[in-house]
């Protein structure tokens, strides 16, 4: 998966501020990995819930980006 804004993606991160709505729900994920463990699977459901909740907030682009991430997630093994 590619990276997008400051949170979404392998490598991205932060520590800058999020950019949008999908990159604030990156970060939250990002933080549940540190607490919880990488790819832990309720940290990646809370993801999708959240993206979920949030769609209508987000712009077009925002929004393609956020159905790839939730197909990526809802593929992953805890969910696949």
């Amino acid at each position: 998966m590619p990276g997008y804004g400051n949170w979404c993606g392998p490598g991205n991160s932060g520590p800058a501020a999020p950019t949008n709505t999908l990159d604030r729900l990156c970060m939250y994920h990002d933080k549940c990995y540190a607490a919880r463990g990488y790819f832990s699977c309720s940290c990646d459901d809370e993801l999708i819930a959240n993206i979920n909740r949030e769609y209508y907030r987000m712009g077009t682009i925002e929004k393609g980006m956020a159905n790839a991430i939730k197909i990526y997630f809802q593929a992953a093994p805890c969910n696949g």
